[in-house]
């Protein structure tokens, strides 16, 4: 299992329509994620910078290896994101190593 960090960045003054277009994620976006390995994404927003912690299993390399069922469903994702995003701005950590782990203390 992977958890990797990819920091984006919002165009100024999108921040509100950012949150409100992941409000309800399309239902073929989810589906494709999650069959190609994603485990859990979450993204946290402190002004217009975004931080994605995704959790890849069995790894980050293979979901993007894994190529979509349906190819378009991509493509119109990023149709649907790419207004509120600041161009060519992604940066990924690659996978990272957990340290600790509250949860496994419990």
């Amino acid at each position: 299992m992977d958890v990797v960090v990819i920091r984006t960045k919002l165009r100024e003054g999108k921040e509100l329509a950012y949150e409100e277009a992941h409000r309800v994620l399309p239902g073929e976006v989810r589906g494709d994620l999650v069959a190609r390995g994603i485990r859990d994404w979450k993204i946290f927003r402190d002004g217009r910078d975004l931080i994605h912690v995704i959790t890849a299993e069995p790894s980050f390399e293979a979901f993007r290896a894994t190529p979509s069922a349906d190819p378009e469903i991509g493509v119109r994702h990023h149709e649907r994101m790419s207004p509120y995003l600041e161009p060519d701005q992604g940066s990924s950590s690659g996978p990272m190593k957990l340290v600790w782990d509250l949860d496994a203390e419990l």
